[in-house]
């Protein structure tokens, strides 16, 4: 089983992943980012389903864990990036 540390590193090499995608994809295409901290929180949130989406169908068709757990990284990223442009609310009940 990962570290915690482990899977911190997974999901930041997965946000590093999607930010160069999405400077890439803007400097060949000239389209707005999909990064952009404009998107709101309902379009992330699409973003994701459509990832766990994904997720659930690697899942089904599959015993190799590999395929859902790199959408649910992409899932975790995406909403960290969510986060990041539109707040991160702490739970405070520790």
């Amino acid at each position: 089983m990962p570290s915690i540390d482990e899977v911190y590193e997974a999901i930041n090499s997965e946000i590093k992943y999607q930010e160069k995608w999405d400077k890439e994809r803007e400097a060949d295409t000239g389209l707005n980012s999909y990064m952009d901290k404009d998107k709101s929180v309902e379009t992330w949130i699409l973003w994701m389903e459509e990832y766990l989406a994904r997720a659930r169908s690697a899942a089904t068709n599959s015993f190799d864990k590999s395929g859902p757990l790199e959408n649910i990284r992409k899932v975790t990223a995406l909403a960290v990036t969510c986060m990041k442009h539109h707040g991160a609310p702490k739970r405070f009940e520790i």
